[in-house]
């Protein structure tokens, strides 16, 4: 089950340069990446973003056996949405 919660003493994830948005038109992936890599919090994450020209068909279909099977690895903190899947 996926929930969101937030530490005390963790900053939540927040587009501190949300206001570029009004002055900047996203129209291009460039544009999207600049924005989501510039990102940071008052804790200083920073953010990498970069783009994947790779084609990736849509509607493929994976059986349970096959999800049961990807090598996922839980982290420490909050589990369900930080984890690491290595290659095969």
């Amino acid at each position: 089950m996926w929930s969101l919660e937030v530490e005390q003493d963790r900053t939540p994830p927040v587009l501190h340069n949300h206001h570029e948005l009004a002055r900047e038109p996203l129209i291009s992936h460039q544009v999207v990446i600049d924005l989501i890599a510039a990102s940071t919090t008052r804790t200083g994450l920073s953010v990498q973003a970069g783009l994947d020209p790779s084609y990736y068909p849509t509607g493929v279909k994976i059986s349970n056996q096959q999800l049961a099977e990807l090598p996922v690895y839980p982290h420490n903190w909050h589990g369900q949405w930080n984890f690491t899947i290595t290659p095969n």
